[in-house]
């Protein structure tokens, strides 16, 4: 099959879900597929926004200051994968494909109007954007014409309370070759570590968790792995790494004990497995995507994050009480490691793959 991935955006640092079809790409590549992932400057349907980006684009070219997406893109080595930088999806810039797949709900807009010679359209709901405010777009674009493909079970859930008929499950898998367990879990250098995504993720209410623990093991040290420069100065027992590479990942996971995980609407994150996979002890709230892998208390912890009271912050107090007892009863922490690292190597590739295959091919 000729497949086309249409990606919301131009990517200059790491992004989960965009990370999940690089990986998706990749391997039906490698099964034999042409797979050619598309990566527009511009995908913003309001016609007011489309004649303002336009006048910053003609400023930009005057003063010399334009864009340059081959420097800056961060997905760009993909064995056997096509990938293309445009204006935006006008059928000059698009090939022919058997498929064209939106991996958003941006993206899921633009790609209606296409002629079907670019592709049969699918729309992968890999999070479950109506959350997010502003979400009558987002609820629009699920009611396409377009199949949807649920990454999770609880997001096919989701879909058919709006009355769609979704495939899937198709489920997500980890690099087992990179991410797998090499450090025994007493020899850790960081008794702590966190993932910060974005400014728009509260990135205070973690620090405010590893504030409150090091004022009772003054010993605490703690590791943050940053997609983006976080909005607030870090102390010094604190080591950040800014867009980690898989490689420096793989190195950090084995490093860290107990991982903080606090997103809290993602349709089946990969961070968490990779680092359960690494012998990583998982602490997260109850995030529906994490639950897709997660028992509470057999292989990592869901932390209960509803407020109680308005000046009560549950979510903190869970977090650092749980994280308390487990830095202090280490035999306890280490059954949890190597059952993380045992359950998560069953979520392979191919059978993801597979699936996905099966979907596209049907």
């Amino acid at each position: 099959m000729d497949i086309t991935f249409v990606l919301p955006k131009f990517l200059t640092q790491p992004n989960n879900e965009m990370g999940t079809i690089n990986s998706f790409a990749k391997h039906l590549s490698d099964r034999g597929h042409t797979v050619t992932l598309i990566y527009p400057l511009e995908l913003n349907q309001n016609k007011l926004q489309k004649k303002i980006n336009n006048f910053i684009k003609i400023i930009k070219d005057w003063t010399g200051e334009t864009h340059s997406p081959d420097k800056n893109l961060f997905y760009t080595d993909i064995p056997g994968v096509n990938i293309q930088v445009v204006y935006n999806l006008s059928p000059k810039y698009l090939p022919l494909a058997d498929k064209i797949v939106a991996t958003d709900w941006e993206s899921n807009l633009a790609i209606q109007d296409l002629p079907k010679k670019y592709g049969e359209k699918y729309y992968f709901v890999q999070s479950w954007e109506p959350y997010f405010y502003r979400s009558r777009k987002p609820l629009q674009s699920l009611q396409t014409p377009a199949q949807k493909i649920a990454l999770s079970e609880w997001i096919k859930e989701e879909l058919i309370k709006l009355g769609q008929d979704p495939f899937g499950p198709v489920g997500n898998f980890i690099d087992q070759k990179n991410f797998y367990c090499w450090n025994d879990f007493d020899n850790r250098s960081y008794d702590i570590g966190l993932f910060h995504h974005s400014k728009t993720k509260k990135f205070k209410e973690e620090l405010k968790i590893l504030n409150r623990i090091k004022k009772e093991r003054s010993s605490l040290n703690a590791a943050v792995l940053s997609y983006g420069s976080p909005e607030c100065d870090l102390p010094h027992w604190i080591d950040l790494t800014i867009n980690p590479t898989s490689f420096q990942r793989r190195e950090l996971y084995n490093e860290i004990k107990l991982l903080i995980y606090k997103n809290k609407k993602e349709g089946w994150p990969r961070e968490p497995m990779e680092a359960m996979a690494s012998g990583c002890v998982l602490i997260s709230n109850q995030n529906k995507g994490v639950q897709e892998y997660i028992n509470n208390q057999e292989n990592g912890f869901l932390i209960n994050s509803e407020r109680k009271w308005f000046f009560f912050d549950t979510i903190v107090n869970n977090m650092v009480n749980k994280i308390s007892y487990l830095l202090s009863n280490h035999s306890e922490a280490q059954k949890i490691s190597q059952r993380a690292s045992q359950i998560v190597q069953e979520y392979k590739a191919q059978k993801t793959i597979e699936k996905l295959e099966d979907i596209l091919e049907a």
